[in-house]
């Protein structure tokens, strides 16, 4: 279920259409990232039922941008953030209940990108999809 709720998120970014145009990336996906470009990582951490068919997803949505690109970073994290925080649609395999954010944070990495991390709780009820 983990795959779903990336996929949901990387079709929801991919849709915004962001200014820099990041690659998006969920956190299963096995191709190599490219250093120099702005970038966008989906990682759904777990999926717990709550009860019934309400579920709650721990997701972590990471932003990277090269060093030199300060401005154009600090404003795709900001729309990143209020695409989470705004009305999600719902989609054919669950209904969608809303994003709680528990951090946002910003920094530069060792290797000189920033690194804006935006973790939340995605909640959601689903039609009877089955347990990875």
């Amino acid at each position: 279920m983990n795959q779903l709720v990336e996929d949901y998120f990387d079709r929801l970014i991919a849709g915004a259409e962001l200014l820099g145009d990041p690659d998006i990336y969920p956190g299963t996906c096995s191709e190599i990232r490219e250093p120099d470009n702005s970038a966008i990582l989906i990682v759904v951490d777990s999926v717990e039922c709550v009860i019934a068919t309400l579920h709650k997803a721990s997701v972590k949505i990471i932003v990277s941008s090269p060093a030199e690109n300060r401005v154009s970073h600090a404003n795709m994290a900001y729309a990143v953030k209020e695409l989470v925080e705004g009305v999600l649609p719902s989609q054919a395999d669950f209904i969608v209940g809303g994003w709680v954010t528990k951090s946002n944070q910003t920094h530069t990495s060792d290797e000189g990108r920033w690194l804006t991390s935006i973790e939340g709780i995605f909640g959601f009820e689903d039609y009877g999809l089955p347990e990875n």
